[in-house]
């Protein structure tokens, strides 16, 4: 078991030692972005914080046509692998309850639609699963890989929510999984 997350500070440390799971993957330069996968949606991100996206949801070709236009310093961007927001099986909130046992909250958007977390988790759509029922989602929707991640975070960190969504496709910097860890949290 780690030390409980505590503060949003003590996540991210973890979160950007790659060490609570899956996530989308980030490069600080476009030659380090994979040309080879063609699915691959990129989204081109400033350094300085609080400044609008430049672009997003581009696939390699868009992005080069865009940085041989561009007038931004090296440094001044970040590139990110982007979610594919329309192809989400599902997403919410999962946490070991009373006793141990599984609880999930959240929702299973149609494929196609866009449909935020805090939608899912405060809207009328919501869902509320419990035990084995939720054992049964996560082994229906998650790759292998992607199921073992979550059992080693609950074990590693019980009493904690994880926040996260299942893609149709696998993604993210961990390969074979199709489940981004957005937040490990106990704060």
């Amino acid at each position: 078991m780690w030390t409980p997350l505590t503060s949003k500070k003590a996540y991210v440390e973890r979160w950007n030692r790659l060490a609570l799971g899956n996530k989308l993957r980030s490069w600080s330069h476009f030659v380090d972005v994979p040309r080879s996968e063609e699915s691959l949606r990129i989204m081109v991100r400033l350094t300085e914080p609080g400044k609008p996206l430049p672009l997003t949801d581009a696939t390699h070709a868009q992005v080069a046509k865009f940085l041989s236009q561009s007038t931004y310093p090296d440094g001044a961007l970040h590139f990110n692998e982007c979610a594919p927001d329309d192809e989400v099986l599902f997403q919410g909130e999962l946490m070991q309850g009373y006793l141990g046992r599984l609880e999930f909250r959240g929702c299973f958007p149609k494929l196609g639609t866009l449909q935020r977390m805090r939608d899912c988790l405060e809207g009328t759509c919501v869902n509320h699963m419990r035990g084995f029922e939720v054992t049964l989602m996560l082994r229906r929707y998650l790759s292998p890989a992607a199921y073992n991640d979550v059992e080693d975070l609950l074990e590693a960190y019980p009493d904690h929510v994880i926040e996260l969504t299942a893609y149709l496709h696998e993604l993210g910097w961990a390969r074979g999984r199709n489940v981004i860890i957005w937040e490990v949290r106990d704060y």
